[in-house]
């Protein structure tokens, strides 16, 4: 999509945060309205060894995590507030915090087709899978040959499909 013809900045009216938008034009004629109060790594100059923005974006996108400099990756909080918001942030963790069973159970709560990336000794903790299938009733699948055929993981697999989770 390329913009031909840009808009200043503005207040949107409908805006609840207030930030300002750009009115831009695609190639297409049709009207698109970009954030220009979002940010990435392109648009502005961030400080991501600074803990207090770097908790600010995680807690606006836990993406941002793959970001921030390795000693606030290693951060148990900045990681549980980046695995809450979004659990393939779990991703961007250290290795020792993607070993970490609270880190991983915040992930797979959010997401729980994560259980497919974890290490494989979390596919036979009961807790953990209990909270993916519950989340997306294929993590099932990941689950270890004891709990594949436990009744009360089938039972939480059945209760998860009418809601519409699916994977």
């Amino acid at each position: 999509v390329r913009v031909m013809a840009r808009a200043p900045l503005s207040l949107d009216a409908n805006d609840r945060a207030g930030h300002p938008r750009t009115r831009t034009f695609s190639a297409t004629g049709y009207e698109r309205w970009r954030d220009v109060g979002l940010w990435t790594p392109r648009t502005r100059k961030f400080d991501w060894a600074d803990r207090q923005a770097v908790m600010l974006a995680v807690k606006a996108d836990g993406q941002a995590l793959r970001w921030a400099s390795p000693a606030l990756r290693s951060d148990r909080s900045v990681v549980l507030e980046a695995v809450r918001r979004d659990g393939k942030a779990w991703l961007y963790a250290a290795p020792e915090l993607q070993r970490d069973r609270e880190v991983v159970l915040s992930a797979v709560k959010q997401n729980g087709l994560v259980i497919g990336l974890v290490a494989p000794e979390f596919s036979s903790d009961f807790g953990v899978m209990i909270a993916a299938c519950s989340q997306a009733g294929l993590a099932h699948e990941v689950a270890s040959v004891d709990l594949r055929h436990d009744h009360r993981l089938l039972a939480t697999v059945a209760a998860a499909w009418p809601r519409g989770r699916r994977a």
